[in-house]
């Protein structure tokens, strides 16, 4: 069961529980990247969390930065989306590849007990500079994004998925609610976050360009293998994994 759009905006604090309800309610949550990260994840275990620093929404890396949390991005449409493929999938899509994570592998990330803090060196290995515990160091959580038009008298239109609401600008005011334009509606982002403890970071030095990293099951690494998919225009060097449900139906260098 998930919350209406209707019933979760009464107030800011409504629409962050909603959405963080919602978000863990879902069937799929797919994500999209070159086929060399999504071979990294499988084979490795290891997925990282960004502070957001270079992503392509510009208001967004603002909201990642101001509320100091690491996120990864996936969506919850249960259908493949060509935008995502062609934005995310490396080289307009010929080194793409989507990794569909069943809702048990997403409820097991949610599980972990720790992840470690550090950051990429100039040959591309993960250096860890903390360990951090849940029960000190970090709270994790998902929230859905909510999409926003901003009209000319003062209200916003929200939307979720196929939902579209009106409402006062104060409902988006708590500080868990993570928003973008309506104009990345397509997506349906769902976000896995970790947010830093106000003691840690009072107690601790972080370095520019951090990111989190958290270590997969062996059960995880064994799902994702069968849910690894290739871009529908895949070009790459490996054949690894599935067609695209689009594979020969595109062609949009047309």
């Amino acid at each position: 069961m998930q919350y209406e759009l209707y019933d979760i905006c009464k107030s800011a604090d409504s629409l962050a529980r909603g959405l963080s309800f919602n978000a863990v309610t879902h069937k799929r949550y797919k994500t999209y990247m070159p086929m060399e990260r999504a071979l990294g994840i499988i084979l490795s275990g290891n997925i990282y969390f960004s502070n957001g620093a270079n992503w392509n929404d510009i208001p967004d890396r603002k909201q990642m930065a101001n509320r100091n949390v690491y996120g990864q991005c996936f969506s919850w449409s249960t259908i493949e989306n060509i935008a995502m493929w062609m934005l995310y999938g490396g080289q307009g899509g010929e080194s793409g590849a989507m990794i569909d994570f069943p809702a048990k592998v997403i409820k097991e990330m949610l599980a972990s007990a720790s992840v470690e803090l550090g950051q990429f060196n100039e040959k591309g290995k993960f250096e860890v500079q903390y360990s951090l515990a849940r029960e000190t160091d970090y709270e994790q959580y998902m929230t859905d994004i909510v999409y926003v038009e901003h009209l000319k008298n003062g209200s916003v239109r929200l939307t979720w998925g196929d939902q579209h609401l009106t409402v006062k600008n104060e409902v988006l005011s708590d500080a868990g609610i993570f928003q973008k334009h309506y104009a990345w509606a397509y997506e349906r982002e769902s976000r896995m976050i970790f947010r830093l403890t106000e003691s840690f970071l009072d107690s601790h030095d972080i370095k520019e360009g951090s990111s989190i990293r958290l270590r997969l099951s062996e059960r995880a690494k064994r799902l994702l293998v069968d849910q690894l998919y290739r871009s529908p225009v895949y070009k790459g060097k490996t054949d690894v994994g599935l067609n695209s449900s689009l594979f020969n139906e595109v062609d949009w260098k047309q």
